[in-house]
């Protein structure tokens, strides 16, 4: 169940407010991982995480029981009991809490963790994490992974303190239908190069905030917001995309999306960005910066199904594209005609838009294009 206020459409905010009967998050440190989780009256209440520290790594299950140690790498499987004296007070939701702590052994460091393995219980089906609240604090960290193999279905929140240098984003947050909040530091993200799937099919996901100067050589965005449906805009920091190669699905079925702008010196080199805003039917306004688009050779389906699409600036892109069946205007078909370069053998097809027949295709003819 999602929980906390859906923000009105074309808030700034994400609304979100964490549930008052859930248990403050412990004082964060160095290499250190909370994670709030919800206890079932049930016979199940499977869960299991792993990390990577010289020495092994400590667990806390939060149930009142002694904190258990594992070698590093290893699956850290457990089994709640319902009746265990240490848990969470009754929450309105009909769950107990845990608070699982995790943390090296010894001194060293985490440097990779994955809280998204399976408990190793012969026999078990695939199940969800009853993940609720995450806090991370691992600046030594190389890689991690949240939703890769278990979906975290009641996951609302995720406070990343330091996330190190991790490399890749992919899958980590997939499924996550009730994520509503992630928060990245300052400084964070500079490493990133792959955000594949990232928060694809995160249904309650109003928007993203990544910190400035972060992602700046990230080159793999595919499907990363695919099926956001609650996703109202998306702000990307400075620098970023500028070596993007992989746009491809970003933007697919994001029903909500009304109006994106792409950052200076954003999409210029080689770009796939076929069925981007596929679906994305509440879509408004695209705003590309001044001299973009011009590594762009994939424009499949790119705006298919935009059909209240009224304003795409500064899209000068150099190959075949269409903007078919959208709600674009005349003077906003002339201003796309008017931002494309000189080419030969491409073509525009603006069929089925408003604008259509009052537009002034010579613009885009006179510089080899074909507009249909």
């Amino acid at each position: 169940m999602i929980r906390g206020v859906i923000p009105s459409a074309g808030s700034s905010s994400d609304g979100y407010v964490r549930p008052a009967d859930w248990p403050a998050m412990p004082a964060t440190a160095a290499n250190k991982i909370d994670i709030l989780a919800a206890v079932y009256n049930t016979d199940g209440n499977f869960v299991a995480v792993s990390a990577t520290a010289t020495g092994g790594f400590t667990v806390n299950w939060g149930d009142g029981t002694a904190p258990q140690t594992y070698t590093s790498g290893a699956t850290a499987s457990y089994q709640y009991s319902y009746a265990a004296s240490g848990l969470g007070a009754l929450t309105s939701e009909g769950y107990k809490t845990a608070i699982i702590s995790i943390t090296p052994t010894t001194s060293n460091d985490i440097t990779a963790f994955d809280l998204s393995v399976k408990n190793a219980t012969i026999g078990l089906n695939t199940y969800c994490n009853p993940w609720l609240d995450i806090q991370v604090n691992t600046p030594s960290c190389t890689a991690a992974a949240f939703s890769s193999t278990l979906t975290c279905r009641s996951l609302t929140r995720v406070v990343i303190k330091a996330i190190g240098s991790v490399t890749a984003l992919d899958n980590w947050f997939t499924n996550c239908a009730s994520l509503r909040r992630v928060e990245f530091p300052i400084g964070s993200l500079a490493s990133v190069t792959s955000l594949y799937q990232a928060f694809m099919n995160c249904a309650s996901l109003w928007n993203v905030t990544f910190p400035a100067g972060s992602l700046t050589s990230a080159n793999d965005w595919t499907q990363c917001f695919s099926g956001c449906s609650c996703l109202n805009g998306q702000n990307f920091p400075s620098g970023t995309l500028v070596n993007a190669l992989h746009l491809d699905h970003i933007f697919d079925q994001c029903y909500s999306l009304t109006k994106i702008v792409f950052p200076s010196g954003s999409l210029t080199g080689s770009c796939n960005v076929n069925n981007a805003f596929a679906g994305c039917y509440s879509l408004r306004s695209v705003r590309f910066a001044t001299g973009s688009c011009g590594g762009i050779f994939n424009t499949t389906s790119m705006f298919s199904g935009c059909q209240n699409l009224e304003e795409i600036t500064n899209f000068a892109v150099p190959v075949s594209f269409s903007i078919s069946t959208c709600s674009l205007s005349g003077p906003s078909l002339d201003a796309i005609y008017t931002a494309l370069p000189s080419v030969s053998g491409q073509t525009v097809t603006r069929s089925n838009n408003r604008g259509a027949g009052s537009d002034n295709p010579p613009i885009a003819e006179a510089k080899g294009w074909t507009v249909v």
